[in-house]
């Protein structure tokens, strides 16, 4: 028999710990299901798990690196999970009905990572941090406070509602974007066409004519002939100036550059705007209904907002609510929010 700690909740949803003999893990799950209590960590009371770093507090082995799942499918998961872990079902045994009606390997390689480090000892919150692949760092920290003794199982369903919201707004931005795309594409495509294949034809018009041809049209005719020359290295230039923009706005300056233009699109500014407001404002929602500290949920915003003004009015946010400030004052100070929200926010 080998001795083992655990962690868990019991049928009321109080956190309870303890040891426990045992022959193995599968043993403490059985014998922890009959007591009624939802396990979320089990480990070996010698066993210290390799660790390579540590974030807010949790040690953690390092981060897999690679596309996450797309929010609607990471919201199935949790939304099935907290409907285990409310039935009772232990959360190892949880985890491996998961991965058995998984259909990606993205998917099941998360559940069975997430199912290691538990069984290692680790946290349920450092687990799902660590598995990077299946859901963004909100998760953790939701399920990092849940753990400290509030309802692993509402945690689940609010992370699974967040994330189904944002898979719904990701959805409705993409349809709404859909045409104004379409339209840009076909009338890039047209332009293309006329430079390269109409205009030519009317150059040698133009010659024997001895027409004086504005900069404007001879500037095209040029770029007519060198696409139809150079197709290969005109093809080659634009995708290295399309790289080229992607690293010059990883810098500050030209980024905040860059947001600035695109705010000032007729509709596209505003929908950028908007779309930035929501998706801050839905992560500060769900963490703080979650029992995350305002300032750590703020922060969260903050680092998920996607637009620089909107990151610099909730990061000043923070400090004014750090010295004692209402938030409402605070994101009436910034005047980068609507002033309804700022009105409702104060009656909250």
């Amino acid at each position: 028999m080998n001795a083992f700690q655990y962690k868990g909740y019991d049928s009321s949803g109080k956190a309870v710990t303890g040891e426990i003999l045992a022959a193995s893990v599968d043993e403490v799950e059985r014998k922890m299901m009959h007591q009624q209590v939802t396990l979320v960590l089990v480990k070996p009371t010698k066993m210290k798990a390799e660790t390579s770093s540590k974030v807010g507090g949790m040690t953690l082995p390092k981060r897999r690196s690679g596309r996450r799942i797309p929010d609607g499918e990471g919201a199935a998961i949790l939304s099935n999970l907290a409907t285990m872990v409310n039935a009772g079902v232990p959360f190892v045994e949880a985890l491996d009905a998961i991965a058995s009606v998984a259909t990606k390997d993205a998917i099941l390689n998360g559940i069975q990572e997430m199912k290691a480090m538990i069984v290692e000892g680790h946290s349920l919150a450092a687990a799902i941090k660590a598995a990077n692949t299946l859901f963004p760092e909100l998760v953790s920290e939701m399920i990092r406070v849940a753990e400290e003794g509030s309802s692993l199982g509402s945690a689940l369903a609010s992370a699974a509602t967040y994330l189904s919201r944002n898979a719904d707004l990701r959805r409705k931005v993409k349809n709404a974007m859909l045409y104004p795309m379409v339209m840009l594409s076909v009338s890039f495509l047209t332009v293309l066409v006329l430079v390269v294949f109409v205009m030519p034809k009317f150059a040698d018009v133009f010659t024997k004519m001895h027409a004086d041809i504005p900069i404007t049209t001879r500037l095209m005719l040029d770029l007519g002939d060198l696409i139809r020359g150079k197709p290969w290295m005109c093809l080659i230039g634009f995708i290295a100036a399309v790289v080229g923009l992607k690293f010059a706005f990883r810098n500050e300056a030209v980024a905040r550059a860059g947001a600035r233009i695109a705010q000032r699109i007729p509709g596209i500014g505003d929908l950028l705007k908007k779309l930035a407001l929501s998706r801050s404002l839905q992560s500060i929602s769900a963490l703080i209904s979650g029992n995350v500290p305002i300032v750590q949920a703020l922060e969260h915003g903050a680092k998920v907002a996607g637009d620089r003004g909107l990151k610099d009015a909730i990061t000043n946010s923070i400090a004014f609510v750090q010295e004692g400030g209402t938030l409402s004052d605070a994101f009436a100070k910034a005047k980068a929010f609507p002033p309804i929200l700022i009105q409702m926010i104060g009656v909250g």
